[in-house]
């Protein structure tokens, strides 16, 4: 078993402080939606975790299990337990995770007012299965990754290959969320990619009732990315019809592009505990190519010259998100949006629950 990053109260640091008390919290929210919460004991994880792997899957150094009760503590320390209003939450998605132990721990504590949950969702799995957990837990969507498809280089996977048709149909046919990560295909990083995008557009064909979301800012970390890719997501879908979360994003240019050229109505706070619990920042090279620089030293960081004098991964891109904002002289009411309010009315439409959020 790989060690397992953990936020304590003992291993907040003075810098960590600082940075919240400068940077985050005069412009945090009374209320937060996390949107891309993970979690999962440790007893789902299995123990041969290879060198290799952890190579190929950095976040099995640093991620690999983490229960509700870790997430709760670690969200109490970040921000204040009071501001939890809400969350979506799912398991690790990863080839050493026993996915169906897995779904049973996240479904175990649904219950469709605050907690709420994705199936993490292998293309091997049948409609038979999903309709099972969302019958017995009330799950609202899916989770599918690139790493749960039995196929090496994930620069050669495509969209389908991990997302399947069965999924597709149980998340059109009761109007759920579909949460899919993009990589890089063929060279094209993630929404930049035309490949991606032409497949997302045959989805909405096949399956126009599905509510998507693109995490990680559809891997647009970098600003000359974020721009183009924006530009390639406006002209095949407009600007409203895929929902992006914030999490790992930390680079206040590429928040500005989507700022500037989106629907603020689509952009959703994610947090991605716990891979955010790590001191880290992706920097960028030329405005191009992405570089995660960990002030800790992990087995697969290599030394890039950049500086490593960073706070905790989820400040950081807050930081970075709340100067875009700043900068284009948004409003308190903008915060809102994007921290609580634009996740509640997805949710809700989903859920269809006029009890939620109470």
């Amino acid at each position: 078993m790989t060690k397992i990053v953990e936020l304590s109260n003992e291993s907040y640091k003075k810098y960590d402080r600082e940075k919240y008390e400068l940077e985050i919290e005069p412009y945090l929210t009374e209320k937060i939606f996390d949107v891309h919460a993970h979690v999962g004991p440790s007893s789902v994880v299995s123990n041969n975790i290879t060198e290799e792997r952890i190579k190929e899957r950095f976040e099995l150094t640093t991620c690999s299990s983490l229960t509700y009760e870790d997430y709760f503590k670690a969200f109490d320390i970040l921000f204040g337990s009071k501001r939890f209003s809400g969350g979506l939450f799912f398991a690790y998605p990863f080839k050493e995770i026993n996915l169906e132990k897995a779904n049973e721990y996240v479904g175990s504590r649904i219950d469709n007012s605050k907690i709420f949950g994705l199936i993490t969702a292998s293309p091997y799995h049948k409609k038979d299965y999903f309709e099972e957990l969302i019958e017995k837990y009330g799950f609202i969507g899916f989770k599918p990754y690139p790493d749960l498809y039995d196929f090496k280089d994930e620069s050669k996977i495509k969209i389908s290959d991990y997302v399947s048709e069965d999924m597709l149909y149980i998340a059109n046919k009761y109007k759920l969320i579909l949460l899919i990560h993009l990589k890089s295909y063929n060279g094209g990083q993630g929404i930049n990619s035309d490949e991606y995008l032409q497949e997302i557009h045959n989805i909405f064909e096949k399956f126009p009732d599905i509510k998507l979301i693109i995490p990680h800012m559809g891997r647009a970390h970098c600003p000359k990315i974020a721009e183009a890719g924006i530009k390639k997501v406006i002209k095949y879908f407009g600007n409203d019809k895929i929902y992006f979360d914030t999490s790992t994003c930390t680079q206040r240019k590429s928040f500005e592009i989507f700022l500037e050229n989106y629907s603020t109505d689509k952009i959703l706070f994610g947090n991605d505990i716990g891979v955010s619990l790590i001191r880290a920042k992706f920097y960028c090279i030329d405005d191009e190519k992405k570089v995660l620089v960990p002030r800790e030293k992990f087995p697969w960081y290599k030394e890039s010259g950049f500086n490593r004098d960073v706070s905790i991964f989820v400040y950081e891109s807050l930081s970075e998100l709340f100067k875009a904002l700043r900068n284009l002289g948004a409003d308190r009411s903008m915060l809102n949006k994007l921290m609580y309010d634009n996740s509640n009315n997805l949710i809700k439409e989903v859920v269809k629950s006029e009890s939620f959020g109470n």
